[in-house]
């Protein structure tokens, strides 16, 4: 681990996580991450999914070194390329 991302991701105890940023924000600590990215299957049809965009999503966590923490994940969305299957787009869990 040669650099402050990599020991961040391993405070934040997330497997499957990467660290984008660390800040400080109206006295608290705020972590910016998103999920490692992989192949993504439809739940709908099957098929293989794209990529679409992503959607912040904020949360609040216990405090860390004496300061609140927020994580802002930035949530993948996904969207079915095929035109038979009727879901559209969904989000990572």
């Amino acid at each position: 681990m040669a650099d402050a991302t990599g020991v961040a991701e391993v405070m934040l105890g997330l497997p499957g996580f990467q660290v984008l940023d660390a800040s400080e924000a109206d006295a608290e600590l705020v972590l910016t991450v998103e999920t490692n990215p992989s192949a993504v299957v439809c739940p709908g049809c099957g098929g293989a999914g794209v990529a679409h965009d992503r959607a912040p999503v904020e949360y609040r966590d216990l405090p860390c070194f004496g300061r609140p923490v927020r994580l802002v994940w930035r949530k993948r969305r996904h969207r079915c390329p095929h035109p038979e299957c009727d879901l559209g787009t969904w989000t990572e869990v």
